[in-house]
């Protein structure tokens, strides 16, 4: 509810404001996600844990899951239109979401499984599976699927099944603070300031609509969840940071001979808004939520 809820609202306001069809659906799509990156380096730094912090980290990889669903299929569609080809449109969104996403399940199902047969869980686990993780990227890029999704559904079964990786470093330690680094740079030389001031007026209204709509739809279910409707808005406006890979999906189009970052002046706005002010917003709804050493001592 919280996902597609954002993507409506996505989409209604980038209409009311006049962008087109397909940029709209697009933009939508990317909003759909919450910055794993933003929210671990938050929760790493805050020491934070407790049930807002859980559902917080569950529900940005879900977010991201779903939006490269939903960007995929939007793609798709966009080849369909202007293509005419039923074929290219099926690879490029059908085959490549099904590929990838049953890709990182047999590596989320393999490699805990050799890692307990192997007894390595109790050492030498963040060079392990860090390892796993660089070879399902490697594989999925050159066979050119989403090695995003395939991370995704990696990380979320290995997850499920409940793999302790007693000696893992939050984050993959150094080697995640380096690739957070560049992830980061890679976002900020591909965006170009001149679109970000173009795109600036209707990035605040998109900020605002999607943060409304994470708020109520989490705080709505939140009794259901086991949470009070306090922690439930609390875990909503944890949900703020957009995710940088938005640009990454974007740059992955340039395989269909698609240039749609150049389409998509309010996303170099709204990358660079939410990158700069959600992982505060992170940390300030995780703090009053006591779910932090700062916060208990408050």
């Amino acid at each position: 509810m919280e996902s597609f809820g954002t993507f409506a609202a996505v989409l209604a306001i980038a209409q009311a404001f006049g962008l087109g069809l397909v940029p709209s659906l697009l933009l939508a799509a990317l909003a759909m996600s919450t910055s794993p990156a933003s929210v671990l380096r938050v929760v790493n730094d805050l020491h934070a844990s407790g049930q807002v912090t859980e559902r917080v980290l569950h529900l940005s990889a879900f977010n991201c899951a779903l939006a490269v669903v939903v960007f995929k299929v939007v793609v798709g569609y966009w080849v369909l239109a202007t293509a005419g080809s039923v074929f290219q449109a099926l690879w490029s969104s059908l085959v490549v979401l099904v590929v990838s996403a049953g890709l990182g399940v047999l590596f989320g199902v393999a490699v805990p499984a050799l890692l307990r047969r192997t007894g390595a869980t109790a050492r030498d686990a963040t060079v392990l599976f860090s390892l796993a993780v660089l070879l399902l990227v490697t594989l999925t890029h050159g066979l050119k699927f989403s090695p995003l999704l395939a991370t995704l559904a990696f990380g979320l079964v290995s997850r499920h099944r409940r793999v302790a990786f007693s000696q893992a470093q939050r984050n993959f330690g150094s080697l995640g603070n380096l690739l957070t680094l560049f992830l980061f740079v890679f976002a900020g030389a591909t965006l170009d300031w001149r679109d970000a001031v173009a795109g600036l007026g209707l990035a605040l209204a998109l900020v605002a609509g999607r943060l409304a709509v994470k708020v109520a739809a989490v705080a709505l279910l939140a009794r259901a969840a086991g949470l009070s409707w306090r922690k439930g808005a609390l875990t909503g406006l944890a949900l703020t940071p957009l995710s940088v890979f938005a640009i990454l999906l974007l740059e992955q189009t340039r395989y269909l001979g698609v240039g749609l970052v150049d389409d998509l002046a309010p996303l170099a706005a709204l990358v660079l808004l939410l990158d700069l002010v959600g992982p505060i917003v992170t940390q300030r709804a995780l703090i009053w939520a006591g779910e932090t050493h700062s916060g208990k001592a408050n």
